[in-house]
């Protein structure tokens, strides 16, 4: 029985390996190492000197790297298993040269999906990066997720023609590096270039370099330059008009409520766009103005719930809130919208009932977050409760309320939502 499953085994997901446990499994995963087409191991023991598995196509491996043994690493650990086209590498460099690790990559030329993390002490991020001569052999990669990259290897990234799918973060000796034109002249994105996360501080002018094609965005970091004008942020972000996703939800760079917030749905293609607590008071009616139409947006993600604070907002930010106008305007700008995440109502007491109802319009909605401060008005609440009553598709709705005005009691309307399956209320 044995040998007849052993025959039948292409795919094997080992982990975790106890310490006391690893040799003997990893002398039975070598026994049988010829027909493995996909190997997951995730080992605390040594750097293994090789993995004897010609016919390996994906490998997730996770172990440490120890002084003298990169070496080890560096001659055969991947020589054998030169097929690969899928590698998922996490290794915590224990007292050893991160570069041994990634030159070892150097043989893998069918590689198309390629996540490297090397975890030094203390960090949990990569040192270095690939030697000149190693990414530039990686032709076939269509997804590059590294945690770390040089400068010099940025300068290459216009060599990977086939290149889809780009996690970036790059650093020297001295921490992150701004990436822009400026901080890196003659960089270069290929034109295959789709989805685009960015991981490290930016320039501004950075956009300008991305292939107008690009269709996702996301920035994680802070964003350096100009605030307005033809080289600044938003205006790069006008000319990505494939975008499908865009996502700023924790970016902290933005410039006072004006027009130029058009920029963020110029793209007509948008599917989800996510955004932050830290947007300016006043923004919603410039991001979504009354001619601009997107009718494939579904997903709007407007704050972390798990941000939203005793201020209304992200640390010191205030979270920009919702009114009349400004619910018409989405509404008509974004007919198709499935799911708002964090929809900051105005503490003011005034007929809500009347705002909210305007949503019943949008006929795909089924979810929906709505968040109220401490200041709040009980009159805001109760109006609040019986507009979106009038919403009778919801079928998931999450209350954020932290005043102590909120008492379970306005929740009662909402028994009259029959499609509603989940009600959820949040009240730290």
């Amino acid at each position: 029985m044995h040998a007849a499953a052993v025959a039948a085994t292409e795919e094997l997901d080992l982990r975790p390996i106890a310490t006391e446990r690893t040799p003997p499994v990893l002398e039975w995963i070598f026994k049988y190492s010829q027909q493995f087409t996909k190997l997951t191991l995730k080992t605390k023991s040594r750097v293994l000197d090789s993995l004897p598995c010609p016919n390996l196509l994906e490998l997730d491996l996770s172990c440490d790297v120890k002084l003298g043994e990169a070496a080890d690493c560096q001659s055969g650990l991947f020589d054998v298993c030169t097929k690969l086209t899928c590698l998922e590498l996490w290794c915590n460099i224990v007292d050893a040269p991160a570069g041994a690790v990634l030159d070892s990559l150097s043989s893998l030329v069918h590689l198309q999906h390629l996540e490297v993390r090397l975890i030094p002490p203390g960090s949990m991020y990569t040192l270095g990066g690939l030697s000149s001569a190693t990414l530039p052999r990686l032709q076939h990669l269509t997804c590059l997720q590294f945690l770390c990259l040089s400068v010099e290897n940025l300068l290459q990234l216009g060599t990977l023609t086939s290149l889809q799918d780009l996690w970036l973060r790059v650093c020297d000796s001295a921490g992150d590096v701004a990436i822009g034109p400026s901080s890196v002249p003659g960089l270069k994105f290929p034109a295959s270039l789709k989805t685009l996360l960015l991981l490290s501080p930016v320039e501004a002018g950075l956009l300008s370099c991305v292939p107008t094609g690009l269709e996702s965005l996301k920035v994680a970091d802070h964003v350096e330059g100009p605030a307005e004008g033809p080289s600044s942020f938003l205006s790069c972000i006008a000319r990505l008009q494939h975008l499908t996703e865009l996502d700023l939800a924790l970016l902290t760079y933005w410039i006072p409520a004006s027009p130029a917030y058009s920029a963020l749905t110029s793209s007509s293609n948008l599917v989800e766009l996510l955004l932050s607590f830290s947007c300016p008071k006043g923004v919603w009616q410039f991001v979504f103005p009354a001619a601009c139409k997107m009718p494939h947006l579904t997903y709007l993600y407007l704050g972390d719930r798990d941000e939203f604070d005793g201020n209304g907002g992200a640390g010191d930010a205030v979270a920009p809130s919702w009114s009349a106008a400004d619910l018409s305007s989405l509404v008509s700008c974004c007919p198709g919208l499935r799911d708002i995440e964090c929809l900051h109502l105005q503490p003011e007491p005034h007929a809500h009932a009347s705002e909210l109802q305007q949503l019943t319009a949008l006929q795909s909605l089924t979810r929906l977050c709505v968040c109220y401060g401490p200041e709040v008005h009980p009159l805001t609440l109760k109006s609040s409760m019986d507009g979106l009553t009038a919403v009778t598709q919801l079928r998931d709705l999450l209350v954020i309320a932290l005043g102590d005005e909120f008492t379970y009691a306005y929740l009662l309307p909402l028994t009259r939502l029959a499609a509603l399956t989940a009600l959820r209320v949040d009240r730290d």
